[in-house]
């Protein structure tokens, strides 16, 4: 899992009265190596898609610019 990359393209559609976000569609291109489970990577990816939109949409990354480090990356600091 070191050297798999993945790339995700998403088209949204933003409703300016009340504000909300809908994923309208989205393609992911994966590079995974050799997979010896093929379902089991499917899930992975499945879930890690669906991880991503959760954050993009939902929760908040904030990054201290003098040294590019997540300053809330505990569930201390997690929104809910």
């Amino acid at each position: 899992s070191l050297h798999s990359w993945c790339a995700h393209f998403v088209e949204v559609r933003v409703d300016a009265d009340f504000g909300t976000v809908r994923v309208s569609r989205m393609v992911s291109a994966l590079d995974s190596g050799r997979l010896y489970n093929p379902k089991l990577a499917e899930s992975q990816w499945r879930g890690g898609i669906i991880m991503g939109i959760g954050q993009a949409l939902l929760e908040e990354g904030v990054v201290d610019p003098r040294y590019a480090r997540v300053i809330n990356n505990n569930l201390g600091d997690y929104l809910v």
